[in-house]
């Protein structure tokens, strides 16, 4: 066990504790690597030693005393090398500390582009939100989040960032986050041991999926009972040829045949559930481990208990059985040998006899195996989003009201943007089809305002800390539309790609109101593939129908002329901007939401900045 610097103090300075945390694996590992050296070459030479010892001991003294010592050494020698790969498992374990405490650094640093696994894969180009939010890719939401240890965890991590669950498990996660976020060194050491195979799922979804096949051909009281027999009778007929006389070698010779027979005709059967299990052996020890370290924890929060709970059945630990399940497939792995087959396995029917065990096991144990691995997926989660609390502790939990079309936040930031970086804004909606719209110049901060509230309300959906003071909102279903692309492949143009975005979000307006569920809408420059006079007449009009609809949300605009709906329409539309100043003949930016409309525009200085217009064309 590594016995790592806890934080207890969580306003410790957090850079100083990851490094403090490398040092230490680092040096822990050196030592380890001077022990793998020196046990490496004693091998070699206990082994050369052992040869000659067991070859003199034979030829020189008594030939059966050295069979014996050679069987006694070559016990030793296996000892050996089973404490020389577990001192190399401890070696690549303190390679693997220090691995998850240098993401964390990268992920302080703002670095997100060294973490190596961006979550690219779950990306869905039809997806209500997960594009325009930056829920996956080099920079996004999962590698701020992902510090899961196991494929299950991971998998389970985006669908928990790509879909709202409701409010009381919730606030069962956001317990357990909050109970876990101090545990530095426990979430470390359980990230870590799940490297040891990450990646390899598909022996494990064999494995799950053979557990619900029905029993095979083997699992009959005839197999069980000729399992015994018969090498029971192999085992007497040698006994009685070699210990007395007269007797004919067929009461071996037959006893084997029939054995022949046996493996024969259960071959394809045992070869079938060696296929779907036996590849999951060496990952099983890795999950004995992740097991191991949930139910040997003390834990408090009703969710986690739950789990805790979750992993144990009839009376036996997941960990345990799991390390039971492990050795019954390392039994089997053996079977392929081809020297083994028509010796051991001939006489003894040794494949047989666990094949049968796996088939017990699986009796034993098919309704509740499932149950431990979803578990061991949800702990990894909510370990996961521990490591993020324990990362941003400014951050804050979210709070869920009642009152419908409600969103409020106090000094709200964007997780993603640097801390050093970041601006920080007070908001506050609230009402059926009320609309915010705001205005401002290029590269004031309207995208990542819009994004900024989209990102915080993934966040507190899922049960994570918001980058917020104080935050709370009401469930409800999020719609963007922001990064529209035109597609060659599919022979569309931007604005038609648009268009299709809005109808989509009318259709999620109709479906979550069958079930009574609030729209959060962020519209990002809409209909800018169009003429002014269009998209002025084309937004007035999807602004309009919004407005009885089962929403509220926000739309940012360069369309001044839209700002008089909040004259015409002031219980739906609020106007809002974000504005810039020429600061010494330079453009500056606040980033800060202000009241009314923007009366400040960026893009005749951006372009003077560029060459693109005279110098001083720009007053």
């Amino acid at each position: 066990t590594l016995h790592l610097t806890t934080c207890s103090n969580m306003t410790e300075n957090l850079p100083d504790f990851f490094e403090k945390q490398i040092a230490e694996a680092t040096k822990a590992r050196s030592a380890i690597q001077k022990k793998y050296n020196v046990i490496a070459i004693l091998r070699i030479f206990y082994f050369l030693a052992a040869v000659v010892a067991t070859v003199y001991v034979t030829d020189k003294i008594n030939a059966w005393l050295g069979i014996l010592l050679g069987f006694i050494l070559l016990g030793v020698f296996a000892y050996i090398i089973r404490l020389h790969l577990q001192i190399g498992w401890k070696k690549k374990y303190y390679n693997f500390i220090e691995k998850v405490n240098e993401n964390e650094l990268y992920r302080l640093q703002g670095n997100f582009k060294k973490i190596e696994d961006s979550g690219e894969d779950f990306l869905e180009a039809d997806h209500p939100y997960a594009l325009d939010l930056d829920l996956f890719g080099s920079t996004s939401l999962f590698t701020l989040l992902n510090r899961t240890a196991t494929v299950n965890g991971r998998h389970l991590l985006a669908g928990w960032l790509g879909k709202k669950t409701d409010v009381k498990t919730i606030q069962l996660r956001q317990k357990a986050i909050e109970e876990l976020k101090p545990l530095a060194e426990f979430r470390h050491a359980f990230q870590a041991k799940g490297q040891f195979h990450k990646g390899k799922q598909e022996e494990i979804d064999n494995l799950l999926r053979w557990v619900n096949t029905e029993a095979s051909e083997l699992h009959t009281n005839f197999t069980k009972i000729i399992a015994w027999l018969l090498p029971a009778l192999v085992v007497a007929g040698t006994f009685a040829f070699f210990y007395f006389e007269d007797v004919p070698g067929i009461v071996i010779a037959l006893p084997l045949f029939i054995n022949f027979l046996i493996l024969g005709k259960y071959r394809k059967t045992v070869t079938a559930l060696c296929e779907d299990t036996v590849k999951s052996a060496r990952i099983l020890k890795t999950y004995v481990n992740l097991f191991k370290a949930v139910e040997n924890e003390q834990l408090n929060s009703e969710l986690l208990t739950a789990l805790q709970s979750k992993m144990h059945a009839k009376n036996e630990k997941a960990s345990e059985a799991i390390k039971k399940l492990g050795r019954i497939l390392t039994n089997l792995e053996v079977r392929d040998n081809v020297y083994f087959a028509f010796t051991v396995n001939l006489a003894t029917l040794y494949e047989i006899h666990w094949a049968l065990a796996l088939e017990k096991w699986k009796a034993d144990h098919e309704d509740s195996i499932k149950d431990w691995f979803e578990a061991l997926a949800d702990f990894d989660v909510l370990q996961s989003m521990a490591g993020y609390a324990f990362l941003n502790p400014s951050f804050t939990q979210a709070r869920f009201v009642d009152t419908p079309y409600a969103y409020k936040a106090t000094t709200l930031g964007h997780p993603l943007i640097h801390s050093s970086k970041r601006v920080c804004n007070d908001f506050e909606l609230q009402g059926k089809g009320k609309t915010i719209l705001i205005t401002g110049s290029n590269m004031s901060g309207k995208s990542t305002f819009l994004r900024t509230l989209g990102v915080n309300a993934v966040l507190a959906f899922m049960g994570a800390p918001v980058c917020a003071s104080r935050f709370s909102i009401y469930p409800c279903q999020l719609f963007t539309s922001m990064r529209i692309q035109d597609s060659l492949e599919e022979n569309t143009s931007a604005f038609y790609a648009e268009l299709k975005r809005i109808k989509l979000m009318f259709k999620t307006i109709e479906r979550c109101s069958e079930l009574d569920e609030p729209v959060f809408f962020l519209l990002d420059e809409v209909l800018k593939g169009t003429n002014s006079k269009d998209r002025h007449l084309g937004v007035n009009a999807i602004l309009k129908q919004l407005f009885e609809k089962n929403c509220f949300g926000l739309l940012s605009t360069h369309d001044l002329e839209l700002n008089q709906l909040a004259d015409q329409y002031p219980q739906y539309i609020v106007n809002r901007s974000f504005n810039s100043a020429i600061v010494n003949n330079q453009l500056h930016f606040d980033y800060k939401l202000h009241a009314g409309m923007c009366h400040s525009f960026s893009a005749s200085k951006l372009m003077e900045g560029l060459g693109i217009l005279g110098e001083g064309t720009v007053e």
